[in-house]
């Protein structure tokens, strides 16, 4: 039986500059997304990660191709800032939302329990002026969980914060994706963190998909591990054959 919660087929990918000029960044791309999973959207910048991720979002329109996504599919997005309302609690921001027309209501004991699940409970009455990074990393994923969504979509959004503040926030994303039974779409350069969090791993090169990797259940997510290192490196090896074949084109495309 088919459990794709979403799937892609065959998307192009791009934007129009100021001058009217057209670029295409990412080309014949295909992508199912099964109920639960976990995926990395891995690439150097200017692949078209962001873009793509807001496509399979539906926040933006590809050049050419199609999104599906299962009928009563819920979504929600965390962006790189955590865009929390300066006027607003904690729980206010979390809570946002709820009384506008078509939005499901949000409950009290939902919004209570979730600030407990990120720890932020006894902050609930804190505006955002009075959080660390780390703190309004949290609000940011609470409020996008609070719903239960089937499927959220995460746009580098531990990327300004220090290194212990981003591995706590790697681990309750992954703590809150399996307790909520969220699918879950990441966009990251970091090729450490897409080996923690990942069910499998999707990289992107120049206009294209490079290749993907499934990390499954028994997968060791060590550094030290030599599964872990075999990995690390191939993808390595992947983004340099790509950065290598794109100086060759941009050098034969200068001499022509």
């Amino acid at each position: 039986m088919n459990n794709h919660i979403l799937s892609a087929h065959n998307l192009s990918i791009g934007y129009t500059d100021k001058n009217g000029v057209s670029t295409t960044v990412l080309r014949s791309f295909s992508l199912d997304i099964q109920q639960n999973e976990v995926v990395m959207i891995l690439g150097a910048s200017g692949t078209g990660k962001s873009s793509l991720l807001r496509c399979l979002g539906l926040l933006q329109t590809p050049l050419s191709g199609s999104v599906n996504i299962a009928n009563s599919t819920q979504t929600a997005f965390v962006f790189q800032s955590p865009a929390l309302l300066p006027w607003l609690s904690v729980y206010q921001n979390i809570a946002f939302g709820s009384d506008f027309k078509n939005q499901p209501k949000i409950e009290d004991d939902a919004v209570c329990h979730i600030l407990k699940e990120v720890g932020l409970f006894d902050s609930a009455n804190k505006k955002p002026a009075e959080l660390s990074g780390g703190m309004a990393a949290r609000v940011a994923l609470a409020r996008a969980l609070v719903r239960n969504p089937d499927i959220v979509f995460l746009d580098e959004p531990f990327a300004a914060l220090d290194a212990i503040t981003r591995h706590d926030m790697q681990r309750l994303l992954l703590h809150m994706a399996k307790t909520h039974h969220t699918a879950a779409v990441m966009v990251t350069h970091d090729i450490d963190e897409a080996l923690l969090l990942a069910d499998r791993i999707v990289l992107l090169g120049q206009s294209r998909l490079i290749d993907e990797w499934q990390l499954n259940q028994h997968f060791q997510r060590q550094s030290d591990d030599l599964g872990y290192q075999t990995i690390r490196k191939e993808i390595l090896n992947a983004l340099q054959n790509a950065q290598e074949n794109k100086q060759q084109t941009d050098t034969v495309e200068f001499v022509i």
